[in-house]
């Protein structure tokens, strides 16, 4: 019987595989928030997510002994192409016999980290392409050039609420195991590092160390009213890309400013694949169980034609992943300048 694992065995298969997803998971961040599903195997490289529009409220009253005229539910499907990504490391019968290190659970771990920020970027770059967008100052990104303010982001809330955009009550676990936990609600907000003390020089702004009983996210600098803010590095600034400079504002050539964009989102405004680990519900027509992520190894030991003396071995993994943005007035992306 075949398996996933190239020539270990499936023991050890998932003993890597876990060890994937551990090292992986905390790199993450974003993507904790979206909607998430999984696709089966032998279906389709297109995954369908189905929003199910309100209904209207417009008051319509009853007439006696007349039955009302019945409506639809009217529902959109937003769909989400696959696409396959993965990476292979390669290692030698001399290093595995005579390194002191176990390469091969370095290998193991250097590929989760690198494979879960290239799925973050994927989806970072994919959201900040959402239309809802608000500006420090000006009307375009080529105008900026100041600081992140109360009155933005209270601009920005505004957006969601008008919107109906709903406070994120549940997240993905940042563990392995696929499930969520539950969340107090709010709304949620990413920035890189570069704007974390503009936003915590904000009048009104509580840092997590003030929170009290409330436990903080990984990597949250704190919250704004009912948004609570994580820092990401994977944020990066549009480089030159704002206005005139000025002095104690960040610009890489000294003549334009660097622009930082924020994202804030309520609840199932963008969804993604899952990369989780394996779920017992989740299964092909056979009843197999189907990886997010498939760990493949061949050990340098493994004689074949083009390897005759076994001295050629590889480690890497491949996933197919996808995300989209589903409710884009529900997400909202700020434009600033940062600090020096």
């Amino acid at each position: 019987m075949s398996t996933v694992y190239g020539d270990i065995s499936e023991e050890t298969g998932v003993a890597l595989g876990a060890k994937f997803l551990e090292v992986g998971l905390p790199y993450l961040m974003l993507l904790n928030f979206a909607q998430h599903d999984v696709m089966p195997l032998n279906k389709s490289r297109r995954l369908k997510f189905r929003r199910y529009e309100p209904l209207p409220t417009i008051p319509k009253p009853l007439v006696e002994g007349v039955t009302p005229k019945a409506g639809k539910l009217a529902t959109t499907d937003v769909l989400v192409d696959l696409a396959q990504y993965g990476d292979l490391l390669s290692l030698t019968d001399v290093v595995t016999d005579t390194h002191e290190d176990p390469v091969l659970d370095m290998m193991t771990t250097r590929l989760g980290e690198s494979a879960a920020e290239m799925l973050e970027n994927v989806a970072i770059a994919h959201f900040l392409a959402g239309t809802n967008v608000f500006y420090a100052n000006g009307s375009s990104r080529s105008a900026v050039n100041t600081l992140v303010s109360k009155a933005l982001l209270r601009r920005a809330i505004k957006s969601l609420k008008l919107n109906r955009a709903q406070y994120h009550t549940r997240m993905l676990k940042s563990t392995p195991g696929y499930g969520t936990q539950s969340v107090p609600p709010s709304f949620v907000g990413f920035c890189h590092p570069a704007v974390t003390p503009d936003l915590q020089d904000l009048p009104g702004f509580k840092k997590v160390e003030d929170y009290g009983a409330l436990s903080p996210w990984d990597h949250e600098i704190g919250a704004f009213e009912n948004v609570r803010f994580i820092e990401e590095d994977l944020m990066l600034p549009y480089e030159d890309a704002g206005g005139a400079v000025s002095a104690g504002l960040t610009s890489t050539s000294g003549v334009k400013c660097d622009v930082y964009p924020l994202l804030i989102f309520g609840k199932d405004a963008f969804g993604a694949v899952a990369l989780k680990g394996y779920k017992s519900q989740v299964a092909d027509s056979k009843g197999a169980r189907i990886a997010p992520v498939e760990v493949k190894v061949v050990q340098p030991d493994k004689i074949d034609k083009a390897d005759p003396l076994g001295q050629r071995g590889f480690a890497g993994y491949k996933t197919w992943f996808g995300c989209e943005i589903l409710q884009d007035m529900w997400m909202t992306r700020l434009e600033v300048a940062a600090s020096e």
